[in-house]
């Protein structure tokens, strides 16, 4: 099973295939352990936060 960040323009988050059908969504990380995955989303929201990005 694929595990996929995805980022929606305000926070990223752990989903799948289903949870990006909407055009605003884009996937920032693919991983096949979900422990990788959430690490992978926090570090990736706390980056955005310490840039600015929202």
């Amino acid at each position: 099973m694929s595990y996929l960040v995805i980022f929606d323009g305000t926070l990223a988050f752990v989903g799948d295939h289903s949870d990006i059908a909407d055009a605003d969504h884009e996937i920032v990380g693919t991983f096949t352990n979900e422990d990788d995955a959430y690490a992978f989303e926090e570090k990736y929201n706390e980056e955005a936060t310490n840039h600015g990005r929202y």
